[in-house]
């Protein structure tokens, strides 16, 4: 069984103004939740944007630290297959062992975003991210 995180969803669409190519996160926070995730569980995340531009991409992040988060990757950088509000989709990825110890939570509760990687010049407008875990 999996279950869906919506980290966003809006028709219109939230715009992104010239992403850095490191990756910026979605404004105000909004994309931030709290989630579960323990090993051997398998990972996958989904992004529409609006440009359908190869250079515009995705990346999830978590923390385990829910006060001062420092975020290290879930999910690397995944990009725009070139099709205009497409949908793109993260290559699949398991949580193992050497994760959870690298992100030392006993608790198994993290606080997960994402972040959108572009250029520095292109401005996408993005209505949905999804994270998948099963």
């Amino acid at each position: 069984m999996s279950t869906s995180i919506t980290l966003l969803s809006d028709a219109v669409g939230v715009t992104i103004t010239a992403p850095p190519v490191g990756g910026i996160e979605i404004p105000l926070n909004v994309s931030r939740r709290l989630t579960e995730i323990r090993a051997g569980m398998t990972l996958k995340s989904y992004f529409l944007e609006s440009l359908g531009n190869s250079l515009i991409g995705c990346r999830i992040e978590l923390s385990r630290d829910l006060f001062t988060p420092t975020f290290g990757t879930l999910i690397a950088d995944y990009f725009s297959r070139g099709v205009a509000d497409g949908l793109n989709v993260s290559p699949g990825k398991t949580f193992t062992e050497a994760d959870e110890a690298v992100f030392n939570n006993v608790d198994q509760v993290f606080l997960i975003r994402a972040m959108i990687i572009g250029n520095g010049v292109l401005s996408p407008i993005v209505r949905s991210v999804v994270l998948d875990i099963g």
